[in-house]
């Protein structure tokens, strides 16, 4: 496991790429969103699991403006935000997010492919 130091040097790299895109995107963009995305598991990693959600929820705000809310990017989203409510013990709303990604899974992509049968996994793994 990475030492602390470099999630920390990582994320302050992140912040300073995270700002340039804002500036040249805007904030709506969906690079943006990968920003966020990369800061939410930084912080989740290094155990700041309040603000690691506060990055994946933009995510989610970002990626549902720009690609709809039936999008496998959406499923990768809320699988996201599934895990991180898991580690943080909210499972009612960790299996409401495990939920809504199946849902965009086996919709878009069929009940045998590798993303619905992870999400599927993890959603059994609530219990």
């Amino acid at each position: 496991m990475r030492g602390r130091a470099e999630y920390t040097a990582a994320y302050r790299l992140f912040e300073r790429a995270l700002a340039l895109r804002e500036k040249t995107l805007g904030t709506d963009h969906p690079d943006v969103a990968i920003d966020y995305n990369y800061l939410g598991t930084l912080l989740k990693d290094l155990g700041d699991l309040p603000n690691a959600r506060i990055y994946f929820e933009r995510v989610i705000t970002i990626d549902e403006k720009v690609y709809g809310i039936d999008h496998p990017n959406i499923a990768i989203d809320y699988n996201n935000l599934g895990m991180l409510l898991q580690v943080m013990g909210d499972l009612p709303n960790a299996r409401i997010y495990y939920d809504k990604a199946l849902k965009i899974l086996i919709g878009k992509l069929g009940e045998n492919h590798p993303y619905t049968q992870q999400s599927q996994e993890w959603l059994a793994g609530l219990t």
